[in-house]
């Protein structure tokens, strides 16, 4: 369970000075050190900002900033006043330089238990194409700063965007190095997540990389933070696990995130009241990822559209009920690029019987696509959830039933992939494609999570001769209507479902958090992967690249006349992995079909993003701390770095505005 210090990005006294005293004179006396019987997962150091800030879902205009306040109380984390505080003010600023000297936005808002304590403005009026450096205040401490960007102006056709992609975040399943690896990157303009951005348990029959430090001694996969959530309150908390670990913690504060949920982020609870709760509802859940996450608030209606915007002084209501069940949306990223996600879940998540698409959905889609169109935007991603390209299988002795009936639907079913997406509505699947053909549209980029691998697959209805000419664009259908990056980032592939079966046939126990497991297990079920990757690739034809063991995220540079797709290895089983590049292909929006490139050369974006360098603290968050170095990626290190040299200077700062005598900052805070 080794853990690394991170750098921060604190408040200066000028910074702090230059948008508000309001929240550090007259501020109640409130004890920010960690309360006995407080268990709440969060970065002491940090408080009451100890989940980082996130930023999300920009426009040309504008761009949606978050953070929550945390606030130690000996009653346990439920308390809904704690400290008998009913509301918090917090003030914000936003501003054109890494010291928060040139604001062009600011204000005050109020946090109470109804919001989960969280913050989300909509922080309008801004530039687009421009980095934005933004940090909250509070309780007389200031948060760490962030980083965002807009997008690009509507008529802007020519610049070059760098996106970048990863899905299926599965904190027991891994080390976040990899979200570490994007956070170092300072010439990208967003994080595309597709789904499972965060899950709602852990097994015991899946390998397990790490427990928070409070389940570990026993490996206890019944503790709060590792089974699944009784009450809506553990969803949220499930978030603040996740905004503990320092590399992601450093993602969201580095670069504005667009996610579009998969089933673990919403999940309904099988066994309802088992752990003392009554269950939580795909509803519920759904209330909590608007909560915890800057995504933009969408219409009640259905229509995919953005709710009327108010005002920057308000902090964003979450939607409740059904309409937090909403969540595909259509995001203009200038001329170059839409940015359009797709929601395969929902429609049948309460009801199986449902189509696999409701028509509301089926008309947001289209209106997308023929504004899209209209426009004349060269490229267009489509955030999906599950593969939507055809993933044939061909029968093979060496391919256990256990690898079968995860990916494939069962030990008897071979032929198409069966995983409770396209693959099920083939009818869907080529509805879509029939519309993007009418619409001339096929420069289309379809970036999927849920498959825990990396493949890269040209998009065609029929993927036989002479349909389909692999690797040509050519065929008696027309090039191909787009081409489908999947990733994945922590959740096991086919080589740790494969082990699992092994080990526990040999042991008689699953393996939990056995050494060996990934020692020698995985290493061994290897092949196993390998074995069914190449049956796969023998039966789908129009399957460009697969890789079912190692992890990666994808980086895309699109430009006006190429797409160059590239595939970052990332180890999740070692917390200071570097990354190296496993596979780049250049995409021709004029015949849509996919090229190997050899040797590959990772692309640089032209634009390079100030940051600043504090001296490193060390921290606790349920978790040991230990030292490790830091890395960089290829495009640099921004410097962002992490965290508290704020608190510090807030109650500096506080102590000239205010004669509170109780502004002695925790004991254990390093600066």
């Amino acid at each position: 369970m080794q853990r690394r210090d991170f750098l921060s990005l604190g408040l200066t006294t000028a910074s702090l000075a230059s948008f508000s005293h309001k929240a550090l004179a007259n501020t109640p006396a409130v004890d920010l050190s960690r309360a006995e019987g407080w268990d709440y997962p969060a970065i002491d150091a940090l408080l009451p900002f100890g989940h980082g800030l996130k930023s999300g879902d920009p426009l040309a205009d504008r761009v949606v900033i978050w953070t929550r306040v945390s606030i130690p109380d000996s009653r346990g984390w439920l308390a809904a006043d704690p400290q008998g505080l009913t509301e918090v003010a917090v003030d914000w600023v936003v501003a054109r330089d890494p010291e928060l000297t040139a604001p062009v936005a600011q204000g005050q808002v109020l946090t109470n238990a109804q919001a989960d304590w969280t913050v989300k403005i909509d922080v309008d009026g801004l530039q687009p194409a421009t980095d934005y450096w933004f940090a909250f205040a509070a309780l007389g401490r200031g948060s760490i700063i962030g980083r965002t960007r807009t997008a690009p102006a509507p008529d802007d056709r020519q610049t070059p965007v760098r996106v970048m992609q990863t899905a299926c975040s599965k904190y027991w399943a891994g080390y976040f190095s990899m979200y570490g690896r994007m956070a170092d990157r300072n010439d990208v303009d967003v994080l595309i997540h597709s789904g499972d951005h965060i899950y709602n348990k852990q097994n015991a029959n899946r390998g397990t990389i790490r427990l928070p430090e409070a389940a570990l001694a026993e490996e206890d996969y019944e503790h709060i933070d590792v089974r699944d959530w009784a009450r809506p309150e553990e969803v949220g908390r499930r978030y603040a696990l996740y905004c503990t670990d320092p590399d992601l913690l450093r993602a969201h504060a580095a670069l504005p995130f667009v996610i579009m949920p998969d089933q673990h982020d919403t999940t309904d609870k099988d066994d309802r009241g088992i752990y003392g709760g009554d269950g939580v509802s795909n509803a519920q859940a759904a209330e909590y990822f608007h909560l915890w996450n800057a995504d933009r608030p969408l219409a009640a209606d259905g229509s995919g559209s953005f709710a009327a915007q108010p005002r920057v002084n308000l902090n964003l209501s979450a939607p409740r009920g059904e309409h937090a069940r909403l969540f595909y949306k259509h995001l203009p990223y200038g001329g170059l690029l839409d940015i359009i996600s797709i929601d395969m879940r929902r429609s049948q998540e309460s009801d199986k019987s449902n189509p696999f698409l409701s028509e509301a959905q089926w008309a947001f889609l289209e209106q997308a696509l023929q504004s899209s169109a209209d426009r004349g935007v060269t490229w267009r991603v489509m955030v999906n959830g599950v593969c939507m390209s055809q993933m044939n299988l061909l029968d093979s002795p060496v391919i256990p039933d256990s690898v079968r009936e995860e990916f494939f639907g069962g030990p008897d079913l071979n032929g198409v992939l069966v995983y409770g997406g396209w693959n099920d509505a083939d009818a869907d699947r080529r509805r879509l494609y029939a519309y993007l053909r009418s619409l001339n549209l096929h420069a289309n980029l379809v970036l999927t999570g849920d498959i825990h691998g990396q493949f890269v697959a040209e998009l065609v209805e029929d993927n036989e001769l002479p349909a389909y000419v692999p690797g040509t664009g050519l065929g008696t259908l027309g090039r191909p209507v787009g081409v489908e990056i999947m990733t994945g980032a922590t959740s096991g592939g086919a080589d740790e479902v494969a082990a699992a079966t092994g080990y526990e046939a040999a042991n008689g126990r699953p393996p939990g958090m056995d050494p060996q497991f990934q020692s020698v297990w995985v290493p061994g079920a290897r092949p196993v992967a390998k074995a069914l990757e190449a049956a796969i690739r023998l039966a789908t034809p129009n399957l460009r690249y697969s890789e079912w063991s190692d992890d990666a995220y994808a980086l895309l540079h699109l430009t006006p006349d190429q797409a160059i797709c590239e595939l970052w290895r990332v180890d999740k089983r070692d917390p200071d992995s570097a990354e190296n590049l496993m596979w780049q292909g250049r995409i021709d929006p004029e015949h849509m079909n996919v090229q190997a490139q050899r040797p590959a050369t990772p692309t640089q974006g032209g634009r390079r993003s100030a940051g600043i360098s504090n001296p490193p603290i060390q921290y606790t968050s349920g978790t040991p701390a230990a030292s490790r170095a830091q890395r960089s990626g290829a495009g640099g290190s921004m410097g962002l770095a992490a965290l508290a040299a704020a608190g510090l200077v807030a109650l500096r700062q506080r102590r000239a505005t205010s004669a509170d005598p109780d502004g002695e900052p925790p004991e254990g805070t390093e600066s």
